[in-house]
Formats: C-alpha cells, sequence, structure tokens
C-alpha cells in the first residue's frame, strides 16, 4: 500500500463573522500516469493480489475420461479378434477332403459271348460298330509335263420365287444369265423353288440354294462381287420377272481357268502312291 499516491490535504479555517467566505477552487496536483506495465508491476507486487494468485485451482478428475478410452480401445480389439476369428473359421470349413478308395473284386467268367454289329439287329446286347480310320500322308511330285487345263466356275447361289404360292421345279442344266456380263451359268442339280408365304401380311417369296457351274471354262466366268441373275427359259412368261437368282453372301464363284500348266506325269503320280501305302 506504499505505493499509493497520497494526497495533501488543508485546513479549512472557519470565519467568525457571518460573511461568507468563498475559497477559490483548486485543483490537485496534476501527476503524470504511470504507464500501463508498471501499473500492472505494482499491482502484482501488491500483498492481497499475490495470496490470491498462491491458492491453487481445484485439479479436474479425468479418471472417468481415461476410463472411458480404455473401454473404446479394448471394445475395438475384441471386435477384430471376432472378425480375424470368423474368417479363419470360414475358411477352414469352405471346403472338404473327400478320400474314396474303391473295393476291387476279381472274376472268373467261363463263357461265349455273341456281339452284334451296331444296327444290323445289335440294338440290344452286347453291340460293336465300326469306326473309320483315315490317315493323310503327303509327297511332293515334280511337275514336269506340261498339259492344257479347261475348268468351269462353280459356286453356290440362291433363287427366289415371288410368282405365286405354288412350288415350282427346276430341272437339271436350266440357265442362269448374269444380270452385267450376259454370262450363263447352269444348275447342277434339280431344284424346287418353294411358293411365296404371307408373314404378318406381307408376302414373303419362297428361296432354294442351288450350286452352278459357268456354261464355259475360262476365269472370265469367275465372280468375285455380288451378282443377280435371270431365267432366260422363262422370256415371253409372266415368270420371268417373278423368278430371280443371286449370289449368295460370303460365296463367290470362282475356279474358272483355261489354259496349260505343268503337271506331274502319270508314272510319277504312281510312283509316290506307292511309296505312300
Amino acid at each position: 500500500m506504499n505505493d499509493i499516491i497520497r494526497k495533501q490535504i488543508k485546513d479549512v479555517i472557519v470565519p467568525q463573522s457571518n460573511e461568507v467566505i468563498r475559497r477559490q477552487a483548486s485543483l490537485p496536483d496534476s501527476y503524470d500516469e504511470l504507464p500501463n506495465a508498471e501499473h500492472g508491476d505494482r499491482i502484482e507486487k501488491n500483498p492481497f493480489f499475490e495470496k490470491t494468485r498462491n491458492k491453487k485451482a481445484p485439479l479436474k478428475n479425468t479418471n472417468s475420461t481415461k476410463n472411458t478410452g480404455g473401454h473404446g480401445v479394448f471394445i475395438a480389439l475384441l471386435f477384430v479378434l471376432i472378425m480375424v476369428a470368423g474368417f479363419f473359421t470360414l475358411n477352414y470349413f469352405a471346403s472338404a477332403k473327400v478320400e474314396i478308395e474303391p473295393t476291387v473284386l476279381s472274376a472268373n467268367i467261363d463263357h461265349d459271348f455273341t456281339a452284334k454289329l451296331l444296327n444290323e439287329g445289335g440294338d440290344t446286347g452286347l453291340v460293336f460298330n465300326r469306326l473309320p480310320f483315315v490317315e493323310e500322308k503327303l509327297k511332293e511330285v515334280p511337275a514336269t509335263i506340261e498339259k492344257k487345263l479347261q475348268i468351269k466356275a462353280s459356286g453356290k447361289v440362291k433363287i427366289f420365287n415371288e410368282y405365286s404360292k405354288d412350288n415350282q421345279r427346276l430341272i437339271k442344266n436350266t440357265r442362269l444369265e448374269d444380270e452385267k456380263t450376259h454370262k450363263i451359268y447352269r444348275i447342277d442339280q434339280s431344284v424346287v423353288v418353294p411358293g411365296m408365304k404371307v408373314v404378318n401380311g406381307k408376302n414373303v417369296p419362297g428361296s432354294v440354294e442351288a450350286l452352278v457351274y459357268a456354261d464355259a471354262a475360262g476365269k472370265e466366268y469367275n465372280i468375285t462381287e455380288p451378282a443377280d441373275f435371270t431365267i432366260p427359259g422363262f422370256k415371253g412368261d409372266p415368270r420371268y420377272a417373278k423368278f430371280k437368282a443371286m449370289t449368295i453372301p460370303g460365296s463367290q464363284i470362282v475356279g474358272g481357268y483355261n489354259g496349260v500348266v505343268n503337271v506331274p506325269s502319270d508314272e510319277a503320280v504312281k510312283v509316290a502312291q506307292d511309296e505312300l501305302k
């Protein structure tokens, strides 16, 4: 308390008369304001504040928080152990190994058995069947002689019937004419072109596939692109415009050749065949 600034007090003289004496107001002696730092130091040095600061704050009880955290860790570890144990248990029982030991018995049979060929009265009882065995062997034979070859191009076409619902038979060697080149091709066998059908209210033409050969040998009859054909035999008939043919997608009319090539002699071919036997 010694640091507190004291103010000087002056005695006041009471007047003897009834006159009112007015004392001139005076301001207290001015003093310099202490800096904030010095003011704070002065308060901290005061014994009153030191006693208050020296009192210890009550300690917080952290046992409950620690206990709660410990229980959480324990539960998490227990859950992980249960999951690991369950995983290994499921893997252990997911598969099983079974060992089978067959019993072998020996028997002596003294009896004559008769087997019949399958599909020849041998559908029941003891039967057997013949299996063909094909073996391929190759041998190169030199081509030493010239030979003239004439090969006709061949391939498959599809013939359509848009004329009627009746079937139409086309005999062997019926001609087909290429609409672009006007070359003639002939069907290899007799075929029957089905009549039209009604599907969903629409007429669908009947169709059939046929193997055709060129009318003459030569490369000029080879067709490697899609082609359309007419049937010259129906000219002058309403069927001419209603019967069409076209090459099958993925199938070509090829193989035609007319010229000289080198081929092996007949003797060389026979010798090679004997060696392959």
